[in-house]
């Protein structure tokens, strides 16, 4: 974890009490604010403070005796804050977010933010998700000037939109990979629905870090995704990733956050081929890329195709996140391929594939195309009820096949 220098700034100047504070995430969290927000907490009269995938794990449960924590989703550190009861998640996703932000519906007082130098104000760096909608709302803008936040394209806060700029000097956090065996054999049956020429958006986890290296053999691939690592920017780098074939945005990668090693943030970092925009971008313009494959994980699935990517057990440990913007779009998208993947089991060996109701239902029934687990790939875009649960069926862990098909009275 970063060790960041302390701030010389007083909070108090800026935040009221009762105030919400947005706070960048991921990589491009600013950590040295974060810290002094946590120091200076008891001073600032009761605030809530808005999380998104968090890497760094600086907020605790501790924090919450004079924080009040909100998030679209569990994802990192807000795990745990979701696990100790003091997370208020939003199962909404994350466009229906952005405009909530713009329309003032969901109220942004300050946001927090690290950003690097460009012409006309500070880039978003690493992330930008829900953070250009919550400047363009909020009272106050400060920005964290890391010496070593890549400066790459896209959105940026204009210099009339902040408030007050502090420097800091610390490495960025490096995220490297984690491929498992499940996730390369996923990974193998995903591949085999991207063609030549096709666009991608890859969600978080194992299996989105497996596929690209599946596809090196193909050519002309574009990306239009909410999440950039190491996987696609090495698949950018052997030149099989080169957007020359996007409907939309052509020859420019597009993401809304970057999250990897030195290789990703180097890759970043003045690349004119990548930009780094808000969902309202790439998850809200997603529908009109032509050839767009979608791929998404799950926690769980229904017999029938309904998907929950939220909770475990009694657990809040996922997000609605992008899912249903991208799923929805690449079925709009023409020539547009939308694909749920997902190990066929859980860590304690039971089956994520389900016969009974679903704790959550992040993506409908009506709005699936493609599930896959290891063991394969069930296409339920055009299927009625009966052919998706026999294919659903064949898709599961073989320990479990008879005991779904007995459940649901069907024929395997």
């Amino acid at each position: 974890m970063p060790e960041a220098s302390r701030l010389d700034i007083d909070l108090t100047d800026y935040i009221r009490p009762g105030d919400r504070v947005f706070i960048s995430e991921a990589a491009g969290s600013p950590v040295a604010l974060v810290d002094a927000l946590i120091e200076q907490r008891h001073a600032l009269g009761g605030v809530t403070v808005f999380l998104g995938y968090d890497i760094h794990n600086r907020f605790t449960a501790e924090h919450a005796d004079a924080l009040r924590f909100e998030s679209y989703g569990a994802l990192g550190g807000t795990g745990a804050l979701s696990k100790a009861g003091c997370l208020d998640v939003f199962p909404v996703s994350l466009v229906q977010l952005s405009n909530a932000i713009l329309a003032g519906q969901l109220r942004c007082d300050v946001a927090l933010l690290s950003g690097a130098p460009c012409e006309g104000g500070y880039g978003f760096g690493l992330s930008c998700m829900l953070m250009a909608a919550a400047v363009e709302r909020a009272r106050h803008v400060i920005i964290e000037c890391n010496a070593a936040m890549p400066a790459g394209g896209g959105a940026f806060v204009p210099l009339d939109r902040v408030s007050r700029v502090v420097q800091s000097d610390y490495p960025i956090l490096e995220v490297p990979s984690r491929p498992t065996e499940v996730a390369a054999r996923i990974a193998e049956h995903v591949a085999a629905f991207i063609g030549d020429g096709a666009t991608l958006q890859l969600g978080i986890g194992a299996i989105a870090d497996a596929v690209p290296s599946r596809l090196h053999d193909r050519r002309d691939l574009g990306l239009h995704t909410g999440m950039i690592g190491d996987s696609l920017v090495e698949l950018a780098q052997a030149g099989v990733l080169t957007n020359a074939r996007k409907s939309r945005r052509p020859g420019i990668g597009v993401a809304s956050m970057a999250v990897g090693t030195r290789k990703t943030y180097d890759f970043v970092h003045q690349n004119p081929d990548l930009e780094i925009h808000p969902v309202a971008v790439t998850h809200g313009e997603a529908r009109f890329q032509k050839n767009l494959v979608s791929i998404n994980g799950a926690m769980e699935v229904g017999l029938t195709g309904e998907v929950n990517a939220e909770t475990a057990g009694r657990h809040y440990l996922g997000a609605v996140g992008g899912q249903p913007d991208f799923v929805r779009a690449a079925q709009i998208a023409q020539g547009g391929r939308s694909i749920i993947a997902l190990a066929s089991t859980r860590k304690d060996g039971g089956s994520r594939i389900v016969a009974g109701p679903l704790a959550n239902v992040t993506t409908a029934r009506g709005d699936v195309d493609t599930i896959i687990t290891e063991y394969g790939a069930a296409e339920l875009r055009g299927q009625p009820l009966a052919e998706r649960v026999r294919r659903l069926i064949g898709i599961a862990h073989p320990d479990h096949r008879e005991a779904l098909a007995r459940a649901t009275g069907t024929e395997f």
